[in-house]
């Protein structure tokens, strides 16, 4: 990106990208070449994610929202973890799981939730669902 197109501000971490520039019109050009470079390389841009946003919108960056001065989980993770979280909880008052089966993946997402502003989102969660041995499916439900 540097030495190729010229890109003084990017950030690029495994397979996400992001280039900074103030000219709507070069980020555009800087598109068009990137993909030509990814096409020599039998690679190709998402067709759905390679958006020219201003930043004040917030950039879709490594499962966050990440605007100037915070970052927020993207709604996707948060959702996808209190289905999970509600299947721990069913198949641990069901006893096919033990509270070490399911720890790791819990402290896991804490520890990623924890990079942005999640305070309220990881109270509410937590406070809704129950682990309790024996309860069946109301354990599951919170």
């Amino acid at each position: 990106m540097k030495e190729h197109l010229g890109v003084k501000a990017y950030l690029r971490y495994v397979d996400d990208m992001v280039i900074l520039d103030d000219d709507k019109a070069r980020l555009s050009e800087l598109r068009g070449q990137a993909g030509e470079r990814l096409r020599q390389e039998r690679l190709r841009l998402h067709p759905h994610k390679a958006h020219i946003v201003p930043v004040r919108c917030g950039l879709d960056l490594l499962g966050y929202r990440v605007f100037t001065g915070h970052r927020r989980l993207r709604n996707d993770n948060g959702w996808r973890f209190v289905r999970k979280l509600r299947g721990f909880a069913a198949a641990y008052a069901q006893g096919r799981l033990d509270w070490a089966d399911f720890d790791p993946a819990v402290q896991s997402w804490i520890g990623h939730a924890s990079h942005a502003d999640t305070w309220g989102l990881r109270k509410c969660i937590f406070s809704r669902i129950v682990f309790t041995r024996g309860a069946g499916r109301q354990a599951a439900s919170g």
